[in-house]
């Protein structure tokens, strides 16, 4: 009795899943989200915030390294 009432609460937990899931899914469809898409973005935008903390920076290094020259 008690393995037939596993069964079915697993059953019952499975289709629960499943049903979140693809309301997710339906939800990011309808709404024109695409979370690997963002992510993608994201990256993206952050190594070029990396590629032009670092372009700063050499810019900086050549205005000191030009002060200190001329000064």
């Amino acid at each position: 009795m008690a393995q037939e009432q596993r069964k079915v609460a697993a059953s019952a937990s499975d289709y629960a899943g499943v049903v979140k899931e693809r309301a997710a899914s339906a939800l990011s469809n309808d709404t024109g989200v695409n979370i690997d898409t963002e992510m993608s973005n994201m990256l993206e935008l952050e190594r070029s915030y990396q590629a032009t903390a670092k372009l700063i920076s050499t810019i900086d290094g050549m205005f000191g390294s030009l002060i200190n020259a001329i000064g």
